[in-house]
């Protein structure tokens, strides 16, 4: 039986491996942060771009490997970004600042504009030459996107209100 951490050791030699399917570019954003996360989710290093994995001091045992796992995660979003973009980012210190950086530049959560765009596509959408599954599958994705850049967090009964008024918008 493979050792799992053979598998992230041997992942941690390859710094030009590239963690998503495709590459971001203006238009895959959500896309790229899903599979990005579940990279890092798997691998036990989602500290590092949330930032709650902090960088200890240069004196303390524990600093080589930090800035060696640190390095490498950047290395690898660096790689998963496309060439045109990937510059922006490159002189960032760290993967939380990267990753932060890259979700303010393109994630658009409560974007009229895109909330917009996304729920004409729901509108527009119909089965024509499709399956039942491949509709479905298209009609879901969009839905979801649109659960993802409406951004709505409930937090009491009185959200309901607020809730029925973005509703009430479409």
């Amino acid at each position: 039986m493979v050792d799992d951490k053979n598998i992230i050791a041997t992942s941690f030699n390859n710094p030009s491996l590239q963690i998503s399917p495709a590459k971001l570019n203006e238009n895959n954003y959500l896309a790229w942060l899903r599979s990005c996360l579940l990279f890092m989710k798997v691998r036990g290093l989602r500290g590092y771009i949330t930032g709650d994995t902090r960088k200890p001091a240069s004196n303390n045992p524990t600093f080589n490997q930090y800035d060696s796992k640190n390095s490498c995660v950047m290395a690898w979003l660096i790689n998963s970004i496309q060439p045109h973009i990937s510059g922006t980012y490159l002189l960032l210190d760290n993967i939380a600042k990267i990753w932060n950086a890259t979700s303010l530049t393109y994630s658009h959560v409560g974007n009229d504009i895109q909330i917009f765009e996304i729920q004409n596509k729901v509108h527009i959408t119909n089965q024509g030459e499709m399956t039942i599954s491949q509709y479905f599958s298209e009609l879901g994705g969009l839905w979801q996107k649109l659960d993802y850049y409406q951004d709505f967090q409930a937090g009491c009964t009185r959200d309901a209100v607020k809730f029925q008024k973005l509703v009430g918008k479409e």
